[in-house]
Parts: structure tokens; sequence; C-alpha cells
């Protein structure tokens, strides 16, 4: 019973994760996330039946934070009253609800336990190495068709989000290694893991980790008093990093190629003929255009999902693909506002506790400038949980 109560939500975790960032607003999905959820809340309540009081005293004691979350979800239905795709909105504020909640909860019981936590990465970290080798012998990632399910056909994105946080996940290993056998192992891992996301093709996943490195580093290199070291470290991982992206898009699918270098093309010249950069651009421009004719409130929730604007690119993404974008055009400067604050009430948190999941936050808030949506980015939600916790391990 011990040994099942160590490692039970562990497991859960990383499942909810891969099932909360599916977008496609399926009637399957939803039942997967509700499950997830009252599965859940079953092991809590089994498991961890005396750390839920815990969690309950720890709501009650945090009433100011319990009241700002209730006025920001309070505000998203309200905006349901004038959104233009009613159906929809409810179907997206169901997501956002059922498939961040049990995130939330896991996180706040993985973040009291440091042991638990260890375990949990170690545990992504393994999976994205067993299936990504997987994935280089099967060759399951097209990105000439839309993706439908197949046991031999993957979704490049779901996949290259969570391989993107096992090197994130490694980051922190190799921030607490203290000797070095155990940073020669994590480079290797590093490299290796790194591979497999280039090799995913998902260029979002690709840039936001390199700019959680920088990002990271630049910080570490400001408050350290060892700057050299700081820096040294930096470089060599920014040289593992560098070398496994080359080897990756050299040797193991011409098609990747291909993929990095319309994001050259397009920063060189100011366009490309990549459908999918193209499509994304275009969603800005509606969503800031919706922004504009909404600036206080927005269109309302699931709103960017109609015919806006003469262009029926909302009805074929369903979302900008960028979170601020769909904050701003959907719930205006008022929603946006309510996310801001919360983001800063984590950053501060974290940077007080000088705790290491600053890389995991800054890793998906950066996802979330390119990749899914409101309901599906739910490495950055489940940090709303830490925000009730006076200590992180």
């Amino acid at each position: 019973m011990k040994k099942i109560r160590e490692y039970i939500i562990p497991f859960l975790f990383p499942i909810n994760l891969l099932v909360n960032s599916i977008s496609n607003y399926f009637n399957y999905s939803l039942y997967l996330k509700l499950i997830l959820l009252l599965v859940t809340i079953a092991v809590i309540q089994i498991f961890y039946k005396g750390s839920t009081k815990e969690l309950f005293d720890k709501l009650k004691e945090n009433q100011k934070f319990i009241l700002i979350l209730l006025s920001f979800l309070f505000y998203i239905t309200l905006s349901l009253l004038w959104t233009t795709n009613f159906a929809f909105s409810l179907l997206k504020l169901s997501h956002i609800i059922i498939g961040n909640l049990s995130l939330m909860i896991l996180f706040f019981f993985l973040c009291q336990n440091k042991n638990r936590l260890t375990i949990t990465f170690k545990f992504i970290i393994l999976f994205v190495i067993i299936t990504g080798t997987i994935a280089l012998f099967i060759q399951p990632f097209n990105f000439t068709s839309t993706y439908s399910f197949e046991l031999t056909r993957w979704s490049h994105v779901v996949y290259g989000r969570f391989s993107g946080l096992s090197v994130v996940l490694v980051f922190i290993f190799l921030t607490n290694a203290d000797d070095k056998f155990n940073k020669i192992t994590f480079y290797l891992i590093l490299f290796y893991l790194f591979l497999i996301l280039s090799y995913t093709g998902l260029r979002a996943g690709t840039i936001s980790v390199f700019v959680t490195l920088i990002m990271y580093f630049s910080y570490k290199i400001i408050i350290a008093e060892n700057k050299r070291k700081i820096f040294t470290d930096f470089l060599i991982i920014l040289l593992i990093l560098s070398t496994a992206y080359l080897i990756s898009i050299n040797f193991f699918n011409s098609s990747l190629s291909e993929r990095f270098n319309s994001i050259k093309e397009m920063v060189s010249f100011g366009k490309t003929d990549d459908g999918t950069i193209n499509s994304r651009l275009e969603a800005y421009k509606i969503g800031f255009k919706l922004f504009e004719e909404n600036f206080i409130f927005g269109a309302g929730l699931g709103s960017f999902n109609s015919n806006l604007f003469g262009s029926d690119i909302g009805i074929i993404l369903k979302y900008p693909h960028n979170i601020i974008i769909e904050f701003l055009c959907e719930l205006g400067i008022i929603g946006f506002l309510f996310f801001s604050l919360f983001i800063y009430s984590v950053f501060r948190n974290l940077i007080k506790q000088k705790s290491e999941l600053l890389l995991i936050l800054i890793y998906g808030l950066t996802l979330g400038m390119f990749s899914k949506d409101l309901s599906s980015n739910g490495l950055i939600w489940m940090f709303l949980s830490i925000l009730i916790l006076k200590k992180i391990i």
C-alpha cells in the first residue's frame, strides 16, 4: 500500500499532462479528461485522505487567491452571454475546468514531496527515452496531412510538447548534479532527448527549449556569484542541443530540414511557402482585429472559432495558437489582466523560493505563444496550485 501511494501520483501526472494537451474538441477527449479527473479524486481520497484535509486548510488560508480565481472563472462563464459561438464556448469551458483541475490537484501533492516529484520527473524522462527510441525506428510522424489517430501514427504536437518537457527536466537535474559522473550522464541523456524532440518536427517545442535555456541561464548569471561557471554550463548545454538538432535534421528525416528552414525564410524575407506558418500569421492578424473591436470584454470565450472578417481561419484552427492573443480577443483586456496577475504571482513565488520549477513555467509559457489554447496549456495552469503553498520543496 505504501509503495502504491508513492508511485500512483507520479504515474497519474504524466498521463493527465498528455491528455490535457489534446485540443481537437472531439467528445472522446472530454470523456478522457473527465475520467482522469474522477480517477484523480478517487486516488486522493483513497491514498491521501489525511492530505486532503491539508489541501482544504490551505484553501481556507488563501481566501484572497480563491476569490480572485473564482472571479476569473465567473468572468469566463459570463462571457458565454456575448460569445458568437455559444455551443463551442460551453465545450471549451468544460475542457478548461475538467482538463486542468486534475493537473492542479496532482501538482499540489507533487510539490509537497521531493521524492515524489523526483520520481515523476524520472518517469517522464524514461518514458520519452523508450518511446522516442521506438519512434526513431517506426517513423510515426507525418507533417503533410491532418492528424488522425493510428497506432503507427503519433501526434507530433502532443508528443513533441511532452518530449520538450523531458529536456527541461534534465536541465533541472543538471543544475543539481553534484559530481562529474552525474553531469556526464545527464549531458548524454540531454543529447538523446533533444535529438528525439528535433525528430518530432515540433518547431514550437524546439524554440521553447532554447528560449527556456537562454532565459533561465540569463537569470542565473545575474544572481550567481560564480558567473563564469554558470556561463560555462550554459555554453556546454547549448553546444549539446545544437549538435543533437543538426544530427536529427540531417540524418533522420529529410522533411525536418524543410520545416525548420521555413522559419529562417520567414525571419530573413518576411514570407514563406509554409502553410502552417502562414495560417498562424493570419490567425494572429484576425485575433488582433477581433481584440480591437472588443477591447474591454473580448468577443467571448470560443468566439475565435467563427467566420471572422471574411476569413474562415477561425473555423479551420478553432483558436489562434497563441495564448496571449486568445485571451485578448476572446476575454478582452479584463481577461488578460487576470492572466497577468496569476503569472506574476507564480513567477514571484518561484523566484522568491529559488525553485527550479521556474524552468517548467518558462517552457510552458513559451509553448503557449505558439501551440494549443486556453484549455490545453496545462503546463501553465497547474502552477496555480502552488500559490496556496507557503513552501515548495
